[in-house]
């Protein structure tokens, strides 16, 4: 059985690591904080040394304003998320974010 590294205090990516938590099968999950959305989230040391992990699931992929722009205005038309996700080359999680803008413009139009 190898040593765990101490993963504590490091940066990865936006995420900082506060704590280890617990052995989960042969994987260290620590405890860390999201630093642009302050939340505490768990993750494996694997995928944070891999580089998988770099932020949080409530941030998830950061794009542009340029992308996000193509990616709403493609949602307008009604292209589906699948078509606009690989188009993009993007997460669907990304595209889903951006059809929340969507739908909260149309909510607001419709008061």
């Amino acid at each position: 059985m190898s040593v765990r590294k101490n993963l504590q205090n490091k940066i990865f990516g936006d995420i900082l690591v506060l704590e280890f938590d617990k052995q989960k099968n042969t994987h260290a999950q620590w405890k860390c904080l999201c630093m642009p959305c302050n939340k505490v989230h768990f993750f494996s040391a694997s995928n944070l040394k891999s580089g998988n992990t770099k932020s949080c699931p409530s941030c998830g992929q950061k794009i542009s304003n340029g992308l996000e722009q193509d990616i709403y205005w493609d949602l307008k038309k009604g292209e589906k998320i699948t078509h606009i996700s690989k188009k993009y080359n993007v997460a669907r999680s990304v595209v889903y974010r951006v059809e929340d803008l969507v739908n909260k413009e149309k909510d607001r139009k419709t008061e």
